[in-house]
């Protein structure tokens, strides 16, 4: 038990002011663009004061995130009804019938869910590592 604050007090002692920034940065740094993002995680693992698997949580879960968002926006714009229609616009033979899956739009939401959750699990991860590591030391 006391390695565990040792090495806690120890990655507090090395970290960096702009630390407390991460996961703000890592959380909403989709929302400008991505460029912030970017900065939280170069800021991340430049700093000795996070742990490996927070390093990790904060690069991996949000590119899930990222692909799921771009998933439910495919099934958004190119659900069935979409896709055929798109077809048929370029006059190729669809085999499109009039059927259309009701699967499209639960599908679309689920995705999403998982997106802002996976934008914003990081970043309650990582302040919660931070605020356990403040703790630790006092």
């Amino acid at each position: 038990m006391n390695s565990n604050i040792d090495k806690d007090a120890t990655l507090f002692a090395t970290a960096r002011p702009w630390d407390a920034w991460v996961p703000w940065l890592v959380g909403f740094g989709f929302v400008g663009g991505g460029l912030a993002w970017i900065a939280g995680i170069a800021i991340m693992w430049a700093s000795p004061g996070w742990r490996r698997g927070d390093k990790f949580v904060g690069t991996c879960v949000p590119l899930i995130g990222l692909a799921s968002l771009v998933l439910a926006l495919f099934f958004f714009i190119f659900g069935n009804h979409g896709a055929c229609a798109a077809i048929e616009r370029m006059h190729l033979p669809s085999g499109c019938s009039s059927y259309v899956s009701d699967l499209y739009l639960p599908t679309a939401i689920v995705l999403l869910s998982i997106a802002g959750l996976a934008f914003v699990l990081p970043a309650v991860h990582l302040a919660r590592s931070r605020r356990r590591l403040t703790t630790a030391v006092a």
